[in-house]
């Protein structure tokens, strides 16, 4: 029964019903779905010249403060950290991978300002724009972080789709991507190191957190498409991601995260694949910025402004936007 409403549910919303089966209670997470894994196996694509790179922003731009508890965006003192994201980006990866050859679209799925301003719309968009191929800008207020995730991809599968050397009767094993990063606008890239990224063949996520910072090789896009209703963007994302294309690898750090557990220091399960994995996880650093950042150089030389930003930025949130994951086994819409 609760499965039909789910499928009514989507139908009403416009949404693809995919049913899929990820208990959490297995090595391998979810069962295989046949589409995930026919995408999975697909050859390098051939269609693009110069080669493509998707990369997914999405989240809260100028975001107030920096923990879980907190809302809100675009107080003062937002500004300068959002800027260094944006740079951050620029040097660390979108540079370094023309550099390789390849086109960088940039697909951006965020908020409006909490308190009105429109500094996304006049500051955020224009640094972007040379890169952009995707938009949408929401209320924070009506939507949630899954959802705004799903745009994001909706927005990277419209796009490319609509080129003239990707269409959509294009062949199964042509790809849209041939890599696909997924990164929040309130994290800086504060190391990068593409060489060992692009060479393991393989996901990653930054300490096994994929609601921070991820990294897909292209064959596992059409999959993240499929699915993107069905599954929350959740620290077991790429490990659900994984299993579907049938892939059978545990949801732990070994495989595709930043974790010393798995560098030749630490752990010797699974080396030398797996340390050499680790290895190239812990070459890639992130840090969240928002106007607490500010506020913590301001609080010990300026402290009377630095309670002035805290008093205007901190927001706590509101219990009808608390994060409540969904039950093991359930289908998500």
């Amino acid at each position: 029964m609760k499965r039909w409403a789910a499928f009514l549910l989507a139908a009403v919303h416009g949404i693809d019903a995919v049913a899929i089966d990820c208990s959490h209670r297995s090595r391998r997470i979810c069962r295989p779905d046949r589409e995930c894994v026919a995408g999975a196996q697909a050859s390098r694509p051939r269609h693009h010249s110069p080669r493509r790179v998707a990369v997914l922003l999405r989240g809260v731009a100028f975001r107030n403060w920096g923990s879980r508890g907190t809302e809100g965006s675009c107080c003062n003192g937002t500004e300068t950290q959002q800027h260094a994201v944006v740079e951050s980006l620029d040097e660390r990866l979108f540079a370094p991978l023309e550099a390789l050859g390849f086109e960088v679209s940039v697909y951006l799925s965020t908020y409006r300002c909490s308190n009105g301003k429109d500094w996304v719309e006049r500051d955020l968009l224009p640094r972007l724009a040379p890169r952009l191929r995707g938009l949408y800008v929401g209320d924070e207020a009506n939507t949630t972080q899954t959802r705004t995730f799903a745009r994001a991809l909706e927005l990277a599968a419209a796009e490319a789709s609509s080129r003239e050397d990707q269409s959509m009767e294009a062949p199964r094993e042509a790809l849209a991507f041939e890599h696909v990063f997924i990164l929040r606008l309130d994290m800086e890239l504060t190391r990068s190191n593409l060489t060992c990224l692009l060479a393991q063949n393989g996901p990653m996520t930054h300490r096994t957190n994929t609601d921070q910072f991820t990294y897909l090789p292209g064959r596992y896009f059409a999959c993240a498409l499929r699915v993107r209703h069905a599954l929350v963007f959740g620290h077991k994302w790429v490990a659900e991601i994984l299993s579907l294309s049938g892939v059978n690898r545990p949801s732990g750090p070994l495989l595709y995260g930043a974790s010393p557990v798995g560098t030749p220091n630490g752990s010797k399960k699974g080396c030398p694949e797996n340390c050499k994995l680790g290895a190239c996880a812990l070459q890639w650093e992130i840090r969240k910025l928002s106007a607490e950042f500010s506020w913590l150089d301001l609080k010990s030389t300026h402290p009377e402004a630095a309670a002035r930003m805290r008093a205007e930025c901190y927001i706590a949130r509101r219990k009808s936007k608390e994060y409540a994951p969904p039950q093991p086994g359930a289908l998500v819409v």
